[in-house]
């Protein structure tokens, strides 16, 4: 969604969707009381998705995709080895998951957003 929010929204309308889904998972309780450190860090990995993606999607969605899902990658893996403190398999979600995630949801955002109608492509990048 966050790729199609790019899309669609543009930059800052992804970030915007991107940082408050995390904090309302936190204010609404559904996130699991050992990953509410992680919260913080959801918020600027997905914020560092979008604007890698909207800076490079103009020129190749798919390197966008790409260099969108390994910076968020990079901004998990350096928070858990220098800042969070988490239970081995909690630490684990936090890392290729995310990257794996991250590329397939790309794919299928470039491939939706090919499918759709110009008039709903309006206003992207």
């Amino acid at each position: 969604m966050l790729f199609l929010a790019t899309f669609t929204v543009g930059m800052g309308g992804g970030v915007v969707i991107g940082a408050l889904t995390p904090w309302v998972a936190l204010m609404r309780g559904i996130m699991p009381p050992l990953a509410q450190p992680v919260t913080p860090f959801i918020m600027a990995a997905n914020a560092t998705l979008v604007i890698v993606f909207g800076l490079l999607a103009s020129f190749n969605p798919w390197v966008g995709v790409i260099a969108a899902a390994v910076c968020k990658y990079g901004v998990f893996v350096l928070a858990l080895k220098f800042i969070l403190v988490l239970p081995p398999k909690l630490a684990h979600a936090f890392q290729i998951p995310q990257l794996l995630t991250a590329l397939a949801g790309g794919v299928i955002a470039v491939i939706v957003h090919k499918a759709l109608p110009e008039q709903e492509r309006k206003g992207s990048i």
